[in-house]
């Protein structure tokens, strides 16, 4: 697609003019806060979940669009032709239950809550002005 490469944003020091990559090994749909509000916490996940990630393209998003349009992120016409690529979140919560001795079983409860965190993902990079909030 000629697509340039992304910078990853954890990285000091980078351009991210064209874009920037959030995506971190590991990383979960679910927060880190929740699976200890859960009392799951043999191994714990990164803290680089789906919504933390959303936090990073927050604090970004000003800087891209005020160096790209005199309008800034208000610009429809800058974002609608902006790529915004999500992928993958959930099947890390999967594997992160399974290694805290969950049973299939039990791992299927958190289905729901693994679902609803990606969809509310979703929503908050299409709804202006919303929020990303994870419930229990």
């Amino acid at each position: 697609m000629s697509l340039p490469f992304l910078s990853p944003y954890l990285a000091e020091g980078q351009n991210f003019s064209t874009g920037a990559n959030f995506a971190v090994i590991g990383a979960t749909a679910l927060d880190l806060a929740y699976y200890q509000r859960q009392n799951i916490t043999t191994v714990p996940p990164f803290n680089t979940s789906l919504s933390v990630q959303l936090g990073w393209f927050d604090q970004i998003k000003p800087s891209l669009c005020n160096a790209t349009t005199t309008r800034g992120c208000d610009d429809d016409d800058y974002l609608g032709k902006s790529l915004f690529f999500m992928g993958e979140f959930g099947g890390n919560d999967y594997v992160f239950l399974l290694a805290a001795n969950k049973s299939v079983a039990q791992t299927k409860t958190y289905v729901p809550a693994i679902v609803k965190a990606i969809g509310d993902g979703v929503e908050v990079l299409l709804v202006p002005g919303r929020q990303y909030v994870q419930s229990d």
